[in-house]
């Protein structure tokens, strides 16, 4: 596994627990171990997908940073690395 295949790997992860923290949230929105558990995910997911835009691109179009250059179209597309 390439490093950029293992990183999107702890991003599919994150993404996972920011969600299932999401859901249970939704019915149970007083529970402070469970936002907690929200916010860590939530700033370890948004940290991984910095490190991933700025080694490897873009993985979505809300992660362009257009103070240069329109730069989502650029190179490979996120999906055609984990086929390599």
């Amino acid at each position: 596994m390439t490093d950029r295949q293992k990183l999107l790997q702890k991003i599919r992860i994150a993404e996972f627990a920011v969600i299932e923290a999401n859901l249970f949230l939704d019915t149970h929105k007083t529970d402070r171990t469970a936002l907690a558990y929200f916010k860590k995910h939530q700033a370890l997911l948004e940290e991984l997908r910095d490190e991933y835009t700025e080694k490897y691109g873009p993985l979505t179009v809300s992660d362009v940073k257009p103070e240069l250059c329109w730069n989502w179209t650029d190179g490979p597309w996120p999906w055609e690395y984990a086929a390599n």
